[in-house]
């Protein structure tokens, strides 16, 4: 690896160039992100310096440093740093805290705190052959209720037990596991199976909120407008000080349009039943 070689990839009319990628680790990155990858030292820099030490790989960023003995544990670590490295460096507002998929010819969206079954529902949606938008972020429509996506690669989080079966669903396409912030991770690259037409925005069907079930099995429950605005309005705000007009803008055409919204209880680890219950219940409503 070599800290002088510089690498960069376009969203939008945005250009990212990360600095301290080597040209092997360049189609790494290629792979993972599934995003074009070149040589150039225009746009905005990204200092992200790579550099071996015996055989150890050092990553810095800013004031951060990490250390990783193992090319898995190195690419999901970049893959996060990279992608939130550059939604600061675009530093848009219009960030929702959702995932989504492709239900039809529209996007389901799914929405809820850390932890609450975004990534994992979003594999099994992947897995299942719908395309993917996100897992943790997407970008709204401040005039309708539309969202793009971002280019993040799908990481859920993956216990011991399920790597193998969760590894056979990828089959042949890019993914790499491994270890980020002590948690063990699946990450998929976007080549195939996402949805990447970052200027074609997507028309909002459904609005589903996560929370966590007291039981085993999971439970799903239309509610109403006035009852989900202040859940929308909390999934679009940038910080708990932040208010936007474009925030409550997006939400009344939400709720303009007349989209479904559900709450979805998601039984202890049951992620497969939990989607078959909405998708069922989705589609059913219709």
């Amino acid at each position: 690896m070599y800290e002088n070689e510089m690498c960069c990839f376009e969203w939008r009319s945005h250009r990212v160039v990360l600095s301290g990628c080597s040209q092997e680790m360049s189609v790494e990155l290629s792979a993972t992100l599934a995003l074009e990858l070149c040589q150039s030292h225009d746009g905005d820099i990204i200092d992200i310096v790579i550099s071996c030490s015996g055989s150890d790989i050092d990553v810095r960023y800013n004031r951060s440093r990490d250390r990783f003995n193992n090319q898995q544990d190195l690419l999901i670590h970049l893959a996060t740093l990279v992608a939130a490295a550059f939604v600061e460096k675009v530093n848009f507002p219009n960030r929702l805290h959702a995932a989504g998929f492709m239900l039809g010819e529209g996007a389901t969206l799914l929405s809820g705190p850390a932890y609450f079954g975004k990534s994992n529902l979003s594999f099994i949606a992947w897995s299942r052959g719908h395309q993917i938008l996100g897992d943790d972020w997407l970008y709204y429509s401040t005039d309708s209720p539309e969202v793009s996506p971002l280019p993040k690669p799908l990481k859920p989080r993956v216990r011991p037990v399920d790597l193998h079966a969760m590894s056979a669903l990828c089959a042949s396409r890019p993914h790499t596991y491994g270890s980020f912030r002590g948690e063990h991770r699946l990450m998929v690259g976007r080549s195939e199976g996402f949805y990447n037409n970052w200027d074609r925005p997507v028309h909002v069907d459904h609005f589903v909120f996560l929370e966590k079930s007291e039981s085993a099995t999971s439970h799903i429950k239309a509610i109403r407008g006035r009852d989900a605005l202040p859940l929308l309005l909390a999934q679009t705000l940038l910080d708990e000080a932040t208010m936007t007009l474009r925030a409550v803008t997006f939400a009344k055409s939400l709720l303009a349009a007349g989209t479904p919204i559900y709450t979805l209880s998601v039984g202890s680890e049951a992620y497969d039943e939990a989607f078959d219950l909405m998708v069922g219940v989705l589609l059913k409503g219709r």
